[in-house]
């Protein structure tokens, strides 16, 4: 998804169709200059994108830890690279909604997480976009990498938004997955720890087994809830936890 994410954005931040339609040529997207790391717990990667050959695209990603509802900003006068069901949410800063676009599925938890400060962070240039892909806060620019020192700034800087994000918004909205049993916190992205998840489930007896199965079941109706906001309705609340319930028993 990230990488998809960053195709259609660079040809988008370079106003280039990235589907090559009206005559386009439009490439692949490869990698140049990467760099990855680990800093106070937060996995990041950095390095320069270079679509077909000729046009290129910094990108810098730092892991969020925990699943958080996703949003979007950019500039204005881009076209949006985000699914969608992502809706535009104006806030209260005419100088912000002027040039950037902030796209969420619940306008409060936009509100909670696009503070003043990090509208001040973001209005520094014009020619980036900020996605939060659930445990994944993506930046990319159109400006290319020049050296390392380049590289340093945008991580310090992306790196920061992250410690920005309140804590009581990953309390209340992030997907607190559950843990393996060596203690570390299941990652669905990681082969290996789905596999570890797998032979901690055959190791469980029957009634371990059934409390795992609903305390992820009850995290994923939280993050839902949370995605959509705090005024979903307890009747799709209801809804969502019946389908789980009868899939439940089909499984079983």
């Amino acid at each position: 998804m990230v990488q998809q994410y960053v195709h259609q954005t660079a040809c988008h931040l370079r106003r280039v169709d990235p589907d090559g339609a009206a005559g386009t040529n439009v490439g692949a997207t490869g990698y140049e200059d990467v760099y990855t790391g680990l800093s106070e717990n937060h996995v990041w990667y950095l390095g320069n994108a270079r679509i077909g050959g000729s046009l290129a695209a910094s990108v810098c990603t730092v892991s969020v830890g925990d699943a958080l509802p996703p949003l979007w900003i950019g500039p204005r006068d881009r076209t949006s690279s985000v699914p969608v069901l992502l809706k535009e949410v104006t806030l209260e800063s005419e100088d912000f909604d002027r040039r950037f676009r902030v796209q969420a599925l619940d306008r409060r938890y936009a509100f909670d997480m696009v503070s003043p400060r990090v509208m001040e962070i973001v209005m520094q240039r014009d020619d980036w976009t900020f996605f939060l892909a659930f445990s994944t806060l993506v930046c990319v620019c159109a400006e290319p990498f020049a050296d390392l020192a380049a590289m340093q700034e945008r991580l310090a800087l992306v790196l920061g938004l992250v410690a920005m994000i309140p804590s009581f918004v990953e309390a209340d909205r992030g997907a607190h997955l559950p843990t393996l049993p060596d203690g570390t916190v299941l990652d669905l992205t990681d082969p290996s720890a789905r596999e570890a998840m797998e032979k901690a489930f055959a190791a469980m007896t029957p009634q371990e087994r059934e409390q795992a199965v609903q305390q992820i079941q009850e995290q994923g109706l939280r993050f839902v809830a949370g995605m959509f906001g705090k005024d979903l309705p307890p009747d799709k609340l209801a809804e969502l936890q019946r389908r789980l319930e009868e899939r439940h028993q089909h499984d079983g």
